[in-house]
């Protein structure tokens, strides 16, 4: 009902009982959006709406002599910034949306996704709420992204699956458990202790309650019908406590467990390369043996899902071989959730029809098999097109669960789980007895279940690593070495004439000083370059990017002019 609740807070629907009061102005990240305008710059453009209005009614106030209202709206022009259209360029750079003049209808549904939510951020709205805002987004904007949300002005509603990102955004927690909520004080992390406490609370509540309901049921079968004051209380008594009800949601089992069991390697990869216009996979060497878990990494449109299809058979690599083992059976998941019909019913998707289905090849009822992914009876007949992302993702489970395979393809298996199920998934994959291939840009995810990372790293180059953390760690040495690699070079200078001129006094201090001086100029630049880096600099409306970037080209060509200056001195002392 998470979705359902932000419905009813914007006003799509209306709730069945109660009120909502609202101050202020709001900007909503739904799961589906729809851009306004033909192209991207004029769907983002329109967010932007709250900052000319502004200016016109600061013109206007200074037209119509009132100093009072003219005062207060240039206060507020000086702290959100009198020119933000640069920040347009910024924020959609952040996002890795398409470019400004691509048309909104052609866009994919990530692509919408990501529009959208610079739309959003670039609102300025005392309250925006954002549904699943980390979907379809690589793990450098998603940090960019907490790193956003954390210095924001305005409230934030957020409903997301990222616990590193609720770990550093929330400061209070709604739980939405069996049409109740729920709310803890603090971040994911506080919420799980609370949980776990309030839980345990209500467990011993509800065996005292139990207790108390036996032992007065007891003396009602046994007390003969009476009409006294004092047996009408212990009968209502009954009742109510027959109405508070412990209602605890039951638990999503998941066991991929696969019947064919033995060693070796199941899939083996040699020398693969693949690519379109430019090449996303180059000479791939690697092997999945049995019980790895694979998490692949990189920023999108690297080529992540691609190396998924060659794995699977669904594309031929140009160079080398992709070999699979004789025993070896492929369960996948992708990205686009394919594998369901949105015209069949909950019962077609899952037993295509049937009374029964086989598990570990014993036959068990549909609706009992369902029933472990929390599917009512009652949902049986409802269509497929009708389900919530989350259900959707469960059903997708459930088939897999069915599949019987021992090798696992997963592509963004997290979009659209709740926690409960995102724990269950982390639970059976690292229990699974087969192999794992999975793409997800949930971190918390990756270092619970990859036993192995790889990485892509640009033109074709994808490299393993032990885990997510490694892999960090060597990106950001190489980010570090690329910087020093680019600093500016000394121009070339023409072969110097057998005679030059002396240096004078003053020429011979200026090149003692030359070399601190350039020093401390790229310290500048450095300061300039991490400035323009940082996502901390965004949240602020009155930061002027264009300035900065300008300031960054001039300081480089100091820096150049400096190194002319102290070659010119050297060739002549």
């Amino acid at each position: 009902g998470k979705s359902t609740l932000i419905r009813i807070l914007t006003g799509e629907e209306e709730a069945d009982a109660g009120r909502i009061s609202q101050t202020g102005t709001m900007a909503v990240l739904s799961q589906n959006p729809r851009l306004k305008g033909e192209t991207v710059l004029d769907a983002v453009r329109d967010a932007l709406k709250w900052h000319a209005d502004l200016l016109q009614a600061y013109e206007q106030a200074i037209a119509a002599g009132d100093e009072e209202a003219s005062s207060r709206y240039q206060s507020r022009l000086d702290t959100v910034g009198w020119e933000v259209g640069y920040n347009i360029d910024a924020v959609l750079e952040k996002v890795q949306a398409p470019p400004k003049e691509a048309l909104c209808d052609n866009l994919s549904g990530g692509e919408q996704r990501r529009v959208a939510l610079a739309r959003t951020l670039l609102s300025n709205a005392d309250l925006i709420i954002l549904d699943e805002p980390t979907n379809h987004l690589d793990v450098e904007t998603i940090e960019w992204l907490e790193s956003f949300l954390k210095g924001y002005r305005g409230g934030i509603i957020l409903v997301t699956h990222d616990r590193y990102l609720l770990d550093a955004v929330a400061t209070h927690i709604v739980e939405i458990s069996a049409g109740e909520t729920v709310h803890y004080t603090g971040n994911y992390a506080d919420y799980i202790l609370e949980k776990a406490n309030r839980e345990e609370r209500l467990a011993i509540a509800e065996g005292k309650r139990v207790r108390l309901l036996a032992q007065e049921l007891e003396w009602a079968s046994r007390s003969p019908s009476a009409r006294s004051t004092k047996q009408k209380a212990r009968l209502q008594r009954i009742d109510d406590l027959k109405k508070k009800i412990f209602t605890k949601r039951d638990d999503i089992k998941l066991d991929f467990t696969s019947l064919g069991k033995f060693g070796g390697n199941l899939l083996e990869l040699s020398g693969v390369t693949f690519g379109y216009d430019r090449p996303l996979v180059k000479d791939l060497d690697f092997a999945i043996p049995t019980k790895m878990r694979l998490g692949i990494i990189g920023p999108n449109g690297a080529g992540k899902s691609t190396l998924l299809k060659l794995m699977n058979g669904d594309l031929n690599p140009k160079n080398g071989s992709v070999s699979k083992h004789g025993r070896c059976t492929i369960g996948m998941i992708d990205q686009q959730r394919s594998g369901l019909k949105l015209e069949d019913t909950v019962w077609e998707a899952a037993g295509g029809g049937n009374e029964y289905v086989f598990l570990n090849e014993q036959p068990i009822h549909v609706i009992s098999f369902l029933s472990r992914f929390l599917f009512t009876r009652a949902m049986m007949t409802q269509l497929v097109s009708g389900l919530s992302g989350g259900e959707r993702a469960r059903l997708l489970l459930a088939k897999l669960m069915l599949s019987g395979a021992n090798l696992l393809f997963l592509d963004e298996p997290t979009n659209d789980l709740d926690f409960a199920t995102l724990g269950a998934l982390e639970e059976a994959l690292c229990d699974f007895g087969g192999s794992v291939v999975i793409i997800s840009h949930d971190r918390a995810f990756l270092d619970r279940v990859a036993t192995h990372i790889l990485s892509f790293e640009g033109e074709g180059k994808i490299v393993s690593y032990a885990d997510r953390q490694q892999a960090i760690l060597a990106l950001q040495e190489k980010s570090k070495q690329q910087r020093k690699e680019t600093k500016p070079q000394p121009k070339p200078q023409p072969k110097p004439e057998p005679k030059k001129k002396k240096l004078s006094y003053r020429e011979q201090q200026e090149l003692k000083g030359l070399p601190e001086a350039i020093e401390t100029a790229e310290e500048e630049q450095e300061r300039i370059t991490e400035i323009l880096n940082d996502p901390e600099s965004y949240k602020d409306p009155s930061f002027d990017a264009k300035h900065w970037s300008q300031l960054l080209e001039s300081q480089e060509e100091k820096i150049l002019e400096m190194y002319d200056r102290w070659e010119e001195l050297c060739e002549r002392s």
